[in-house]
């Protein structure tokens, strides 16, 4: 998997909305320009940043909260390190 900032070329996708409760309610003092909406599935409190809205006009994203995010395996685990147990690559090249 490979991570890369978003480009202005890429189209569709999830943007996850942080959700309130996480947030532990510091919102309004730290983001003032972020505005509360529903989660579109689940209709959890979350807040959309004021960038959101022009990412949705112009590359087609769309909003679910982290939560609902996450439940859909749409943010796949980092892959773990792959390997034979017990062996680096310096091991290995001394055996061959």
């Amino acid at each position: 998997m490979e991570l890369s900032p978003r480009k202005r070329i890429d189209k569709g996708g999830i943007l996850c909305l942080p959700l309130d409760k996480n947030l532990n309610g510091d919102t309004q003092a730290k983001h003032p320009d972020w505005t509360p909406i529903k989660c579109p599935k689940c209709g959890q409190k979350c807040w959309k940043m004021p960038i959101a809205d022009t990412l949705k006009r112009t590359q087609g994203v769309s909003f679910l909260c982290t939560e609902c995010a996450i439940a859909a395996d749409l943010l796949a685990p980092y892959p773990k390190k792959q390997g034979r147990p017990g062996e680096n690559r310096a091991q290995r090249r001394r055996k061959k």
